[in-house]
Order: C-alpha cells, then structure tokens, then sequence
C-alpha cells in the first residue's frame, strides 16, 4: 500500500534532524583531536635535557685532596680527566646537585686553607729550630774546640795570663798596656805573640793558640792558628 493510504497523509521527513544528529555524532569523535595540549606536554616530556658539572682537583696539604665543583653546563665540555666530568639525566637535577654541593666545598676550602695556614706556622716553627739547632751545634764544635786548645796550651795561658794581670796590678793605662804588648810581640817575646786581644773592660783576653801535633801525624801540614777567647 502508499503511505498516502495509511491515515490519508504524508509521512513527516526527518532527514534534517538526522542530518543535526549526524554532525553531532562527528564532532563527538573528532573530540580527542581538540586535546593538542596535552598531546604537546607529552611530546615536551619526550625531550629531555642531560647536564654535566666540571670539576676541579684540589689539594690543600695537609688536608687530603678532593673534587670541587667549578661550572655546569647543558653541553658536553671536551676535558682532558675524565674524572673531572660528571653527567646527570637531566640539566634539572644537574643545577640542583651544582648548588647543593657550594656550601659544603666552602667550608671544605675554608678548612683547607685554615690547616694551610696552621701548617705553615709549624714548619716555619721546625725550620727555626732547626736553623737553631743547627746554630748551637756549630757553637758547641767551638767551644769544645777552644777547651781542647785552652787544655793543650795550658801553661801558656796561665804565663799569659799571669803577665796581663801584673801589668793590670801596676795600675798602667790600659791603651799604654796594649802598646807594651804589641811591643813585646815585636820583639819576639814567646807568650806575648798569643795574644790576639785585650778587652780589660769585659775581663777577656782573646788568645791565639795552635793544638800541638800528635804522635804518630807524619802531616806536615801545620794547623792555622785560631782566635780565641778566654
């Protein structure tokens, strides 16, 4: 039968609200195309940035050598010490391990340098001492030198000796006692020519005396007589 006979009228179109609902239909699919945030957050997430710190050996004697960090970098660096590169994953956690470490490597320098400067005090300490034992060595090798001398020359420095103080007693000017020295030396006298100095002020006199050879030193060589006082 036609439409036209079931109830006498025609039957209503719908093919425009079909055509409403088949938009809707097309927008409801192409929904997730719209979401390009996201999909632009994800691909940011996919490129990740490494770092790298550089590193600087030092050592501080007496404090025991470590490793300082001097820079970081998003770029690889060319060095010459592996050791004195290290990588992360990501420049994030590449600056956050550089300024985590600042504090604790300045105080690491501070301590360095204020064992430096201790250290340095004690060895100028040990090298003064040991300039000074070095110094009283020396003068001990003299003063026993010039026991050893006064021993072998006794006599002679008590005739000396003995010479200077009657000169002293016979109340003689002490310039016109020097003279009568440097006169007997002329003449040949044998003490007179040990005496190298007077300094009557101070109670010295300064001898000139010579070790006598031992036995058994077939050394022609004669010691060169020495200045002493005594």
């Amino acid at each position: 039968s036609r439409p036209c006979d079931l109830g006498g009228g025609f039957m209503p179109t719908l093919e425009p609200v079909e055509e409403a609902e088949d938009q809707d239909f097309g927008d409801d699919e192409d929904a997730p195309e719209e979401e390009k945030p996201a999909q632009d957050a994800e691909a940011d997430d996919e490129t990740i940035v490494p770092g790298w710190i550089l590193r600087r050996h030092v050592h501080v004697p007496p404090t025991d050598p470590y490793w300082a960090n001097e820079e970081f970098t998003p770029l690889c660096p060319d060095v010459a010490d592996p050791d004195a590169l290290v990588d992360f994953p990501t420049f994030h956690r590449c600056v956050d391990e550089f300024y985590t470490k600042v504090e604790e490597h300045r105080a690491a320098e501070q301590k360095a340098q204020h064992a430096k400067s201790v250290y340095d005090k004690v060895d100028k300490i040990r090298i003064d001492q040991g300039r000074r034992v070095e110094e009283l060595e020396k003068e001990q090798e003299v003063r026993e030198r010039q026991a050893a001398l006064i021993e072998a020359n006794v006599e002679l420095v008590e005739f000396a000796l003995t010479m200077v103080n009657t000169m002293v007693a016979s109340q003689i000017d002490w310039g016109e006692l020097w003279k009568e020295v440097k006169r007997q030396q002329r003449l040949g006298h044998p003490i007179a020519q040990h005496i190298h100095a007077l300094d009557l002020e101070h109670n010295e006199v300064l001898f000139l005396l010579t070790a006598p050879k031992r036995e058994g030193d077939d050394s022609d060589e004669e010691e060169e007589d020495r200045a002493m006082e005594v």
